[in-house]
């Protein structure tokens, strides 16, 4: 099996900010994302319960344009800044229910991203 390795700026973000709700309900949203000027196609937004993840399939740095969050939320140049390849996602949903994702990227040197920020 071959895996494709997307270099910087290309791959997957978490796009959530403070403040948004997590919720424990069976959702899943998509957004496809377009070019502002071009209107080719750029990746896409993806909500699994209120979790929300960019995912760049251009070598356009999200940080170069902006767009809008399942939540309505700016994301992106002006807006709030997703955070590329996250490790861990802590959160509260609810009164009671906590919860951690943990993510491990295989052959992910972290310091790329000091050295193209």
């Amino acid at each position: 099996m071959e895996f494709v390795n997307f270099e910087f700026p290309m791959g997957l973000y978490f796009a959530n900010t403070v403040g948004d709700i997590i919720t424990n309900e069976d959702r899943v949203t998509v957004h496809t994302l377009l070019h502002p000027e071009s209107g080719g196609f750029l990746g896409a937004i993806v909500s699994i319960r209120h979790l929300q993840f960019l995912i760049n399939l251009s070598t356009i740095n999200i940080h170069e344009y902006s767009t809008v969050s399942v939540s309505g939320k700016k994301i992106g140049r002006g807006g709030s800044q997703p955070i590329y390849r996250i490790e861990e996602i802590n959160f509260n949903a609810g009164a009671k229910l906590s919860g951690r994702i943990t993510l491990k990227w295989l052959g992910f040197d972290r310091t790329v991203l000091s050295l193209n920020a």
